[in-house]
């Protein structure tokens, strides 16, 4: 917002001075005045001539003249701030009602999302906060592949069994995959024996228990396994 500020009388009185010190044509030597400059340092400045109240031609110095400016110009300012600043004031606080407003009604919808009739998200968002951490939204297999799992082929002995572990374990955390996800995703890094070994254990447990079966158990298969 501009605030226009008035300074009317700032402008008369630089013009009257102004045009004092123009004039028309060749400025006329000054009368000989009863007021005597007691300013040594100011004596050689240039001077410039007006009139004061009684129409007696006063000598003003160009200190002088600019302190003149300088106090009407605090003036103006002194009258027009104040409003300036409660204007700005009011702008800022409008600006943070409306804030406050809309983070009102982002929390209204929130706890709808918690009812009965919220979505996914809502529900979502309550099983965060009784557990303190947010659920994993899941990923697609492309993107658990873009993570490079390593390869385990069930050679190597317990140190190449843990190597495996580990690297496993940072793409799912990368790839942002479920537990549940997980299991499916990693063993398609199995290969030759492990391969081999896999298929025996989906055979004896069938496909519904592999279906529902976490990371946590699949990795304890693993280590009983290859790690005795």
């Amino acid at each position: 917002m501009v605030h226009h500020v008035n300074t009317d009388s700032l402008l008369s009185f630089v013009g009257t001075v102004m045009a004092r010190k123009k004039g028309s044509g060749r400025r006329p030597p000054p009368r000989r005045s009863s007021r005597i400059n007691t300013n040594k340092e100011t004596d050689n400045a240039e001077t410039i001539e007006n009139h004061d109240n009684d129409g007696e031609e006063v000598i003003m110095t160009e200190t002088q003249f600019n302190s003149a400016v300088a106090d009407q110009v605090s003036k103006v300012l002194e009258a027009t701030l104040p409003r300036i600043l409660d204007s700005a004031l009011q702008r800022r606080s409008n600006e943070g009602n409306r804030g406050g407003s809309g983070g009102t009604g982002d929390g209204t919808g929130g706890s709808g999302g918690t009812g009965s009739g919220g979505d996914a998200r809502g529900a979502g968002d309550t099983g965060g906060n009784d557990g303190g951490k947010i659920p994993k939204q899941g990923c697609l297999y492309k993107g658990f592949k873009d993570c490079t799992p390593k390869p385990f082929s069930g050679k190597g002995g317990a140190i190449a069994t843990y190597n495996w572990i580990s690297a496993m374990e940072a793409v799912i955390n990368i790839s942002e995959c479920r537990d549940d996800q997980a299991v499916k995703y990693a063993a398609h890094s199995f290969e030759e024996e492990a391969m081999h070994w896999w298929k025996t254990i989906v055979q004896r447990k069938g496909q519904a228990a592999i279906d529902s079966m976490m990371w946590s158990d699949m990795k304890e298969l693993v280590l009983q396994q290859f790690c005795p």
